[in-house]
């Protein structure tokens, strides 16, 4: 067997890019980025709030914009970041609703609603209405270390504190993170 295949990029990788390039006003291109429609769908959020793309088939040129007023995080937003995006627009915006939050992505909430929690969001802050969870800001008050054991939950408190512009001290497994610290320095955080 011989031939050449030419392999698309990483799906999860191409949504964590785009979701912590919201933090950014940096300009990014993503060379070789995932095909997948979950890509375009995020994309088109993302531009709701003010972010520019530019799509081609072998990159990706983007510069973040800002989540304000009520938010709405719907099915455009993939399951793989909505940790990302719900923990930025929390800090950031006035209320963020996520459509199915107690409906279908009710396991994922569970996890964002406890996390968040945690970062200063009182419970009674985090309801639901019909099938769709409702979050209302409020400060950003970690504790002293907040403690992660996953990649995901790092993203996820990484993300609040760079949409609430506040420093944090987090306590990681070795190794868990290193490619999610590696792309916030490659976005200008340290």
């Amino acid at each position: 067997l011989k031939g050449k295949a030419a392999v698309p990029g990483d799906l999860n990788l191409t949504l964590t890019t785009l979701a912590a390039g919201m933090l950014s006003d940096c300009e990014m291109v993503l060379s070789n980025p995932s095909p997948s429609p979950e890509v375009d769908a995020l994309l088109n959020f993302l531009g709701r709030f003010g972010a520019k793309s530019e799509r081609t088939p072998d990159k990706i040129t983007f510069r973040g914009g800002q989540f304000e007023g009520d938010v709405l995080v719907d099915e455009d937003v993939p399951d793989a970041v909505l940790h990302s995006i719900v923990c930025q627009a929390v800090f950031s915006a006035s209320s963020v609703r996520i459509s199915e939050g107690a409906g279908r992505r009710a396991y994922i909430v569970r996890f964002i609603s406890d996390l968040l929690e945690t970062l200063g969001i009182p419970g009674e802050n985090i309801c639901t209405e019909e099938n769709d969870t409702v979050i209302g800001g409020a400060d950003f008050s970690p504790p002293d270390i907040v403690q992660v054991s996953s990649a995901w939950e790092f993203e996820a408190v990484v993300s609040a504190a760079a949409s609430s512009g506040q420093q944090i001290v987090i306590s990681y497994p070795p190794g868990a993170v290193d490619h999610i610290c590696d792309l916030l320095t490659f976005l200008g955080f340290r």
